[in-house]
């Protein structure tokens, strides 16, 4: 037996995740990143994303979430519900249609666009329908100034209505965002300004209070991006994050407003989503924070969710449910909708409920959550093979639950040493039982190798605090 030495395994700090599992496909799932700063037993930890508890039942599919103050205003299904801060809904009316919905508050007034028709919910909780004879059904709606603004679908064309009172419009209260003569995607309010982001371009605008032309456009040059979907277009973290397309390029990514322009945030792996979704005008996200980490949360319908930790630019996957350790971390997070309502940070997903974020939960609402951890390929480079002996991971230990699943934690590690393309049968070590602090993640005899990939998962709802990993090689030449 040759020398042996040990040696840190890196945990996945970035989303290398490409074309070819053989480059390289460290990620992480449903599990986030934080610095250590001045510490010497590690340089980052990961930790559990978080889990949700029940917090209202409507029955039918969130089409979209408004805070407004304290209250929170929901549309499921038809109806449109005033969320008390206890979950206790009130039904407030019919909102016609299926898709999803644009809300806006004015400073007086809930504004709904429905995709057939308008709605107004007046500070008497009385809604009615926007039926004055000039308005146009728009597809988006912000506000600035208590003037509502609604931008017209397949044209450039956007309107106001007067001031504080949504529900009144002048025929000549119109103008164009024109830079290139695009379409309006949305039109979104942030910083006492406008933004329209169209199919092409991103013009800003502002209020100049001019009798004739209430809203001038500014003397900035327009970003040369193009937004391919509203449901994905947020504001986080003072600036607006979308899915979009380089309007000289033509390469579709997510991008991150940077002044009058926009900078590209999406790295290859996810850019390959994209390319290959076939309606990225179907595509959403929500955004929340926790503990000071900000979060834009992606959806492809039917594909796959990837967040963004704004604090770290990490992406990571995010998914409900289950599945096995062997197959690729894909699939939904069902996150349709998000809102506050006062300090809760609720969720509304497709099964009509409404979900509270809670970052000392480790399940979804009674479901299995499952916390992946897919590290950097270790390569010992051309015509060299090697044995590893022993592999650790240093995690919390001792966070067993007093009774039921999770009473005796454990972690579960697979290896692959064909570039992800098989994975061996997952073995498992014990995370501690409740004060077991001295708990330790070990597993012998991992074989030959010349390049390998570790992964290292949790299932049970428990705390989940990965610290660093590490291995003893024997290298054969």
């Amino acid at each position: 037996m040759g020398r042996i030495v040990r040696r840190p395994l890196p945990l996945a700090t970035d989303f290398t995740r490409g074309r070819s599992t053989f480059a390289g496909m460290a990620s992480l799932v449903n599990l986030y990143a934080e610095p250590v700063k001045r510490e010497g037993r590690t340089q980052i930890v990961l930790y559990p994303m978080p889990g949700r508890t029940l917090f209202s039942s409507t029955g039918a599919t969130c089409r979209g979430q408004i805070d407004v103050g304290e209250t929170n205003y929901s549309v499921n299904g038809t109806r449109l519900y005033q969320i008390a801060s206890d979950g206790t809904t009130l039904d407030l009316g019919e909102i016609e249609g299926e898709s999803r919905v644009d809300m806006d508050y004015n400073g007086t007034q809930l504004v709904i666009v429905a995709e057939l028709k308008s709605y107004v919910l007046d500070t008497a909780l009385v809604l009615s329908e926007i039926t004055d004879p000039d308005f146009l059904q728009p597809n988006s709606v912000a506000s600035l100034g208590q003037i509502s603004i609604f931008t017209r679908a397949n044209t450039g064309e956007f309107d106001w209505a007067t001031l504080a009172d949504a529900t009144s419009y002048d025929a000549l209260a119109f103008a164009t965002a024109d830079t290139n003569a695009d379409s309006n995607v949305c039109v979104r309010s942030a910083h006492g300004s406008l933004k329209f982001f169209g199919t092409r371009t991103i013009e800003p605008w502002y209020y100049s209070g001019n009798a004739s032309q209430a809203f001038t456009r500014q003397s900035l040059a327009s970003a040369e991006i193009g937004n391919l979907s509203r449901e994905s277009t947020l504001l986080v973290d003072n600036e607006f994050i979308f899915v979009g397309r380089d309007g000289k390029s033509g390469g579709a990514g997510v991008y991150r407003t940077k002044g009058a322009g926009a900078v590209k945030v999406s790295p290859p792996g996810l850019d390959r989503y994209l390319e290959e979704y076939s309606d990225l005008s179907l595509c959403h996200a929500v955004a929340f924070q926790v503990l000071g980490h900000s979060f834009y949360s992606l959806t492809l319908p039917g594909r796959v969710t990837m967040a963004m930790d704004l604090s770290t630019n990490i992406w990571i996957y995010q998914r409900s449910g289950t599945y096995p350790m062997s197959a690729e971390p894909e699939g939904e997070w069902d996150a349709v909708t998000f809102s506050t309502n006062g300090q809760n940070r609720i969720i509304g997903a497709s099964d009509g409920n409404l979900y509270k974020l809670d970052h000392t939960v480790y399940d979804d609402a009674g479901e299995t959550i499952v916390r992946e951890v897919v590290c950097p390929q270790v390569s010992l480079g051309p015509n060299s093979r090697g044995t590893m002996w022993r592999l650790g991971l240093d995690m919390e230990y001792g966070v067993g639950l007093a009774t039921g699943q999770g009473s005796d934690p454990k972690v579960m590690m697979s290896v692959s040493k064909d570039g992800g393309k098989t994975w061996s049968t997952p073995r498992e070590a014990t995370l501690g039982k409740v004060g077991e602090y001295n708990a330790r993640a070990i597993w012998n005899n991992m074989g030959d190798f010349d390049n390998i990939i570790v992964k290292f998962r949790v299932t049970d709802p428990v705390k989940t605090v990965f610290l660093r990993a590490w291995y003893e090689l024997e290298v054969h030449g």
